[in-house]
């Protein structure tokens, strides 16, 4: 992989890790699982780390992951030098609660990966 313009060696080597991981079909395997069951989603959020070595993959200790429900505030509040996002959403039809019909409801499931640690850019 070429280095991005303006990263450090150390933030192109991360990123180019994250690349690789998020590739990996196993880390895919387990986003499907948690997002399409309560329970494994609200573990996934609680400890990524430790539900994702349940599927067999294992975080750089370089990287963070994290599981979020409805991401918002793309890009992210915080400087960033670089991050990859998944992002599932699905669309329902429910009821009004206090009006006739229905009404589009949209719910987003979601990880990222960031740098662990973050270095100048050099």
């Amino acid at each position: 992989m070429e280095k991005p313009e303006g990263l450090s060696p150390e933030l192109a080597e991360q990123m180019a890790r994250a690349e690789e991981l998020a590739a990996d079909a196993d880390l895919l395997r387990a986003f499907d699982a948690a997002s399409r069951d309560e329970t494994a989603w609200r573990k996934a959020e609680e400890s990524p780390e430790e539900f994702l070595r349940g599927f067999g993959v294992s975080i750089p200790e370089e990287l963070q992951v994290k599981f979020v429900l409805n991401p918002s505030g793309y890009p992210a509040p915080d400087f960033e030098y670089w991050t990859i996002r998944f992002t599932r959403c699905r669309t329902y039809w429910v009821k009004k609660k206090n009006a006739p019909g229905y009404e589009q409801q949209t719910i987003c499931f979601g990880f990222e990966f960031v740098p662990a640690h973050i270095s100048p850019i050099g």
